[in-house]
């Protein structure tokens, strides 16, 4: 896993805490701080190579656009972000920042809203994670080749069944169905919570908390940012990959193993 690395400069103690807060537990995220020490950060972004500098603007040493752009002159390939508590003319920074400005993270921080910033260096820097759902057989999630280990089985087998829905918006009641067919409704529903959970959790822990997309008792992965064995043999005619067996472990994916027994055939008579 590539490991992207930021700088903050902020005067106030606290929403530097914040912003370590949110940021901290992402294992794909190496971040410096620097409180109060302009002169520090310019030192370190000339040395240390930064995929990205976060700066408070209105800081009482230097305001944080002019910062900004003595950071350029000595790395003009980073990332520029601004932090702020209050509102900015966006435009008119962004003309003095051009293309390396990759927006405004307003304080209260959230999670999410970093989150958002980090898949916006990544995309900036080129970064891309090699994310692989394999499904016949057994499945499992790989991150750069490396099998992820889940929270629980339900978890895991949460994931599974978005997977073999493809990109589609998967409701609560669907998911309790499947997965939790003869348990009571209210239980389930608790299951199902958290098993959410810990699927959100994994993914995060493995820098990858934008592949679900996660809304109100439903939820749905993003096809754009993995490939799946299952997926590639539907699509790719060519394809005879397919063994037999798919997500054998459980009992809802009989449908999707019933087509793709159906391609199999097809495809067999074709190339006999």
């Amino acid at each position: 896993m590539r490991t992207i690395k930021i700088a903050v400069i902020d005067d106030e103690i606290n929403p530097l805490k914040s912003f370590v807060e949110n940021i901290i537990d992402k294992p794909d995220v190496q971040c410096s701080y620097f409180m109060r020490d302009p002169k520090a950060l310019l030192e370190s972004v000339a040395k240390d190579g930064y995929d990205a500098v976060f700066l408070d603007i209105n800081m009482p040493a230097v305001n944080g656009v002019d910062l900004a752009c003595r950071i350029l002159e000595k790395a003009p390939d980073v990332c520029i972000a601004f932090i702020s508590g209050y509102a900015q003319d966006e435009e008119k920074i962004g003309r003095r920042v051009g293309e390396n400005l990759i927006g405004f993270c307003y304080k209260p921080y959230s999670a999410e809203r970093i989150d958002e910033f980090v898949a916006r260096i990544k995309q900036m820097r080129g970064i891309k994670c090699a994310v692989y759902a394999r499904t016949f057989g057994n499945f499992d999630l790989f991150v750069d080749g490396e099998k992820t280990e889940f929270e629980s089985a339900k978890s895991k087998e949460f994931l599974a069944y978005l997977v073999d829905r493809r990109g589609a918006t998967v409701p609560m009641s669907e998911m309790v169905t499947a997965l939790w067919p003869h348990r009571p409704l209210d239980k389930a529903k608790m299951l199902y919570r958290n098993a959410k959970s810990r699927l959100d959790i994994t993914l995060r822990n493995a820098g990858m908390q934008n592949l679900v997309r996660f809304g109100r008792a439903q939820a749905s992965v993003n096809p754009d940012l993995m490939e799946c064995d299952m997926w590639r043999y539907i699509d790719d005619d060519s394809d005879l990959s397919y063994n037999g067996e798919y997500m054998i472990s459980y009992n809802w994916s009989v449908n999707t193993q019933h087509r793709l027994d159906m391609i199999a055939m097809r495809r067999d008579a074709l190339f006999d």
